[in-house]
């Protein structure tokens, strides 16, 4: 697992104190995985009721631009695309303890 940017101190915080939190789920998607729906391309799904109705949005961001899209269309992609990314990665257990030897490797 590559880690470099992080101080371990921190790491340890951020990761494995978040990892606790009940409304927190961490996966890792491990390089031998291979090429997946998202790569090179962040992602969120938006979720909001506006008077009664459940409205939901694909927000996207690289480095000159943003684009929050409300297509059915593009939403159900991006639902398929995080839906495949999470069936795809560790169960956060095994994510948990992946994470944690990464960040005690890197405080040796």
């Amino acid at each position: 697992m590559d880690l470099p940017c992080l101080d371990p101190p921190a790491a340890r915080v951020v990761v494995v104190e978040a990892g606790k939190l009940p409304n927190v789920t961490l996966q890792v998607l491990p390089f031998s995985k291979g090429q997946h729906a998202a790569l090179g391309s962040g992602f969120s799904l938006l979720g909001l009721v506006v008077g009664g109705v459940r409205k939901s949005w694909a927000y996207t961001e690289d480095l000159t631009r943003a684009d929050l899209l409300d297509g059915e269309a593009h939403v159900s992609a991006y639902r398929l695309a995080f839906v495949t990314l999470t069936e795809t990665a560790l169960p956060q257990r095994e994510s948990m303890k992946l994470l944690e030897k990464a960040i005690g490797d890197l405080e040796r």
